[in-house]
């Protein structure tokens, strides 16, 4: 067997016991794809700030450098993000929109407060 015949072989071997990946979600499963670089505005913790933009929510942890992007996608009630802050005593991000919407963000999750924006004023 020549070396063409033996690489051409070792190829065919080594290509087929790779796992080939098309996707990292199943269908079915979204994923965002939002814009991060204009922020509306900021709130610190100490180790996290949180950033709203228009369209989305993103943290980041000062220690780690490690950003986390949020969206409707991940819980968000709504878009138009005018306002965020902090409340160091339940340790709770307050998410406020334009359209008068609240999200509250603890633990990674998002709880939402439509109060405001369901009454008539």
């Amino acid at each position: 067997m020549n070396w063409n015949k033996r690489l051409a072989a070792l190829s065919i071997a080594v290509f087929s016991l790779t796992p080939v990946f098309a996707q990292e979600r199943p269908i079915g499963y979204w994923r965002a794809h939002m814009p991060y670089n204009t922020a509306i505005s900021v709130a610190y913790d100490g180790t996290t700030v949180y950033v709203a933009t228009d369209k989305t929510f993103f943290t980041n942890n000062t220690s780690t450098n490690e950003i986390t992007p949020y969206s409707k996608v991940d819980g968000m009630s709504d878009v138009g993000m005018s306002y965020v802050g902090y409340d160091s005593k339940t340790k709770t991000a307050v998410l406020a929109y334009s359209n008068s919407n609240i999200d509250l963000f603890s633990e990674n999750s998002f709880y939402n407060i439509p109060d405001l924006k369901l009454k008539t004023v």
